[in-house]
Formats: structure tokens, C-alpha cells, sequence
């Protein structure tokens, strides 16, 4: 990426063109930025008749470098000035690029956004769709199916305390799937904050700006400029608004998960140094490498697995009287936090404590 200003010496875009020169011998090479020569017109036909000018030794070098300049329209377009391509993209290949498509400026900016393809030959990757499945539970109606739910004749005699879980998971499932209302919700997991309305106030705002595209009036482009600086301060409102949120939210996890993905360095687990030296190449290896180190902190136990004979008991009190009540497990289930993550049983922490009335009976 370059960016050059407008104000440029001589010098100093000689040593631009100089870096760009080392540069154009690498394979499949792609620069762009704003050079800000508004006096070039694209594509350059005529060479130069001297180089006294920062803009004739910048036209004389990509005249005859292997340099491919792919903008040939305009690309800044500010009130009261005539449009002018000071965005470029060069590459040194010419099939490299899809045609660049010019399209409306983000937010305030006067600078139009610049899109192409790179073509290249890459394993294809599944795309990673941003939705999330979202479960919405009718708990009043689950809680009162479950609680006309004759427990004792479903367990029967049934003393196996692994057949015992699996028969109350099973019901409890069948139940909560009868209730059950998935729905797909697509959002931007970078910026969550940008809803439905924002997006379609977005492709509104280009729609102004193709307009004017077509009609190149002056009036179009006020429109577009004021109606972009008012959707730039909704976006800003919205991410105020949401940042606000999860701060005063009782969900630490949304605040922690938007704190880590606001950090420009990602916390993640390192490559890790085998014991022969070797760099480890995945999760799984790291996991070998440092169960293999925590385990050099164990205790030696001894090889005969004998135990060692306990003389006296250390524990001088014992448990003889063991009351629970349904009303102690209801009691438990309604003070579960909502946002717990569920066990091996899949069974969220919210749903116990919604369902505790039919459940504590069951579950004691």
C-alpha cells in the first residue's frame, strides 16, 4: 500500500519510484494507494518530453516499467472540484485483476471504494458463514408438560443410576424439542451492532451514489454526502448503544468476547517446543506437549502399587443422615446462573431453573 501526498518532493518520488522499480521484479505484485497525481490522465498514451516534474518522472517510469495500472476512472470526487483518479492499482500482471469496480465513498470520505478479485489458483476453503441458531424455548408450556409427566411410573423400578439419568434425559429432551423454535439469525460477528435497518441504510446510500454516478449532478452528489454523514452517525450511535449494553449486561462472556475481538494482538495458545526440538503444528500437539510437562510435577507413586496402611482414621466426623426434599433441589435450580454453559447432558442451566417446579421432583 502507498500513499503519497500531494505535496511531494521531487526526491522523494524519485526514491518511491525507486522502491516500486526493486519491487515490480516480484511475482504476482500488487500495489495500490492514493498517489494523488490528479494531473495524469488514465491510461498514459503519450510519453513525457521532460522529467522535471514529479508527475513526468512518474509517467516516464510506468511507460516503461512492466507495470499494469488498472484505474481509468475517477476515484475522488469532492464539491466545487473536478472528479480525479488519484487511486491506482498497479500489478505486474494484467490478468492477475478483475476489472475494478468504483463504487460509493465509506462514511464522509470523498475517496470511492475501490473492489476487484485477485485470480489465482487456491484450494477452495468453505466459506465461514456468519449465523448463528438461536433456540426459542416456550418454557411455560415445557414446564407444565413436565410437571403431567407421572415420574414414578416412567422410572418404575429401575435402581441403575446410569439407565435412571438416561430415561429422565431422554423425556426431558422430548419435551424441550416439542417446544423448541430454532431460528437462523445472520449477523456481522466483527460489528455486531449493525442490524437490519443499518444494513439496508447502507445499500440505500449506494443506490444514491449510483445515481449520480448516472447523472453526474451536483445536486446527487450533495444528497449522497449529507445522507452518508447522517448514516455515519447512526453507526456510531448503534456501536455506542451496544457497547453500553453488554457493559451494564449481568453476560460477562459478551463483554469479554467483544473486549478480545476489539484487540489488534489475538491471545492464542503459541507453537510450543517438543522435547526433541521439534516446533509442535497443532492444537492437539500442544496439548501432548504440555500434558507431557505438567506431568514431570507429579508426584513418583510407588511401583508395586502397594498402598500405604492408613493406622488411624482422619476423618472423625461421617455422614449418617442425608436429607434431600424437593423443595432443597427447587431451591438449587432456581439460583442457577442463566448463562452457565451446560454439561455433558446438554441441558442448559436456564431451562432447569425455568422448569424447576416439574423438575425438582424428578431430579431429587
Amino acid at each position: 500500500c502507498v500513499y503519497r501526498p500531494g505535496d511531494s518532493r521531487l526526491a522523494d518520488d524519485e526514491s518511491l519510484i525507486a522502491s516500486l522499480d526493486e519491487l515490480s521484479s516480484l511475482e504476482n505484485l500488487i500495489v495500490i494507494g492514493d498517489f494523488n497525481f490528479r494531473d495524469i490522465s488514465w491510461p498514459i498514451t503519450d510519453p513525457p518530453s521532460d522529467l522535471s516534474t514529479s508527475k513526468n518522472v512518474f509517467t516516464d517510469f510506468v511507460l516503461n516499467s512492466n507495470l499494469h495500472q488498472f484505474i481509468t476512472e475517477p476515484t475522488r470526487f469532492r464539491i466545487n472540484n473536478l472528479p480525479s483518479i488519484l487511486d491506482l492499482v498497479f500489478s505486474n500482471d494484467p490478468h492477475v485483476l478483475t476489472h475494478p469496480l468504483i463504487s460509493s465513498p465509506v462514511g464522509n470520505s470523498d475517496h470511492a471504494v475501490i473492489t476487484f478479485h485477485i485470480q489465482f489458483n487456491l484450494q477452495y476453503c468453505t466459506p465461514n458463514v456468519n449465523k448463528t441458531v438461536y433456540e426459542i424455548i416456550d418454557f411455560e408450556n415445557a414446564n407444565r408438560q413436565l410437571a403431567d409427566i407421572d415420574w414414578n411410573d416412567v422410572f418404575g423400578d429401575i435402581r441403575d443410576p446410569v439407565v435412571f439419568w438416561d430415561k429422565f434425559l431422554h423425556v426431558v429432551n422430548f419435551c424441550k424439542n416439542q417446544n423448541t423454535v430454532k431460528k437462523t439469525i445472520y449477523k456481522n460477528n466483527i460489528k455486531p451492532w449493525i442490524n437490519g435497518e443499518l444494513i439496508y441504510l447502507i445499500k440505500y446510500k449506494r443506490k444514491l451514489w449510483n445515481k449520480y454516478r448516472r447523472t453526474n449532478r451536483i445536486e446527487d452528489l450533495l444528497i449522497h454526502r449529507n445522507f452518508a454523514r447522517d448514516l455515519k452517525k447512526s453507526l456510531h450511535e448503534a456501536r455506542v448503544a451496544y457497547e453500553e449494553s453488554i457493559a451494564i449486561s449481568s453476560n460477562c462472556k459478551k463483554l469479554y468476547k467483544y473486549i478480545r475481538s476489539s484487540l489488534t494482538t489475538k491471545v492464542s495458545i503459541p507453537l510450543l517446543e517438543k522435547d526433541n526440538g521439534d516446533i509442535s503444528q497443532s492444537n492437539y500437539e500442544n496439548a501432548e506437549v504440555l500434558a507431557s510437562t505438567f506431568s514431570k510435577v507429579f508426584s513418583v507413586e510407588p511401583t508395586n502399587h502397594q498402598l500405604p496402611n492408613i493406622t488411624s482414621s482422619r476423618v472423625s466426623s461421617s455422614l449418617e443422615n442425608i436429607i434431600i426434599t424437593p423443595d432443597k433441589v427447587k431451591y438449587h435450580l432456581q439460583n442457577l446462573k442463566n448463562n452457565s454453559s451446560p454439561g455433558l447432558d446438554l441441558i442448559s442451566s436456564l431451562f432447569l431453573k425455568k422448569c424447576s417446579d416439574a423438575l425438582a421432583y424428578p431430579l431429587y
